[in-house]
């Protein structure tokens, strides 16, 4: 079992859509200023080289940061659009954050000294995977196992608008299904819903952005 230390920053909702500008000039809202938009916040990320390069970023724009046995990694919003950033954690490295102690005050600190120099190795836009409303409403009318059967699984609900939180790669969405449910005795949420048709689905937020596609599962 690998040892896993979690830091969520921060909740994300990736709004959709951008907002027009009233003027209708070319760089308020138009595909040319958007165009601009992406190519400027390229340009951030490919300038960021090493963690601790993300580490002198604003707050704000760090939506998850975690350390794993092996790896680092980071979600980051860049001007609306995420992207996940990794580095590799040598053996040595590894051995040295994990021996310090939970409860020394600087422990943040000597963590950050000892990862700063590590070479960033991966960098994914985020934002490309989330998938289309277009898409998501051909689900309409297929089942809840459909749903199982093509990776998705349930983090969460509300029974009483029949809302189930699930999760599909990197991001939750919100699934609503036609008709009632009942909790099963052993908390399982995918039986819940295996036999429910989906009545719309939409997008929510970021999910599991800092571990999905780097831990083996």
């Amino acid at each position: 079992m690998k040892r896993i230390m979690f830091f969520l920053l921060a909740a994300v909702i990736l709004l959709a859509g951008c907002g027009a500008g009233s003027t209708g000039s070319p760089a308020a809202g138009s595909s040319q200023g958007k165009a601009s938009g992406q190519e400027a916040g390229k340009d951030i990320v490919d300038n960021l080289k090493t963690i601790g390069d993300i580490k002198q970023l604003d707050d704000d724009m760090v939506r998850e940061e975690a350390y794993f046995e092996d790896f680092y990694a980071c979600v980051i919003d860049v001007d609306g659009t995420l992207y996940r950033l990794a580095a590799e954690l040598p053996e040595d490295v590894s051995k040295q954050i994990w021996s310090i102690d939970f409860e020394d005050e600087d422990r943040d600190e000597k963590v950050n000294e000892l990862m700063k120099s590590l070479e960033i190795t991966r960098k994914d836009n985020f934002s490309e995977l989330i998938i289309p409303q277009e898409e998501l409403d051909k689900l309409v009318g297929k089942t809840g196992q459909d749903l199982l059967d093509d990776g998705w699984y349930s983090g969460g609900y509300n029974l009483e608008n029949m809302e189930f939180w699930m999760y599909k790669d990197p991001f939750m969405y919100t699934v609503v299904f036609e008709g009632t449910a009942e909790p099963t005795e052993d908390g399982d949420d995918n039986e819940m819903i295996k036999d429910l048709k989906v009545k719309s689905v939409t997008y929510s937020s970021l999910g599991n952005g800092c571990e999905w596609g780097l831990i083996e599962e």
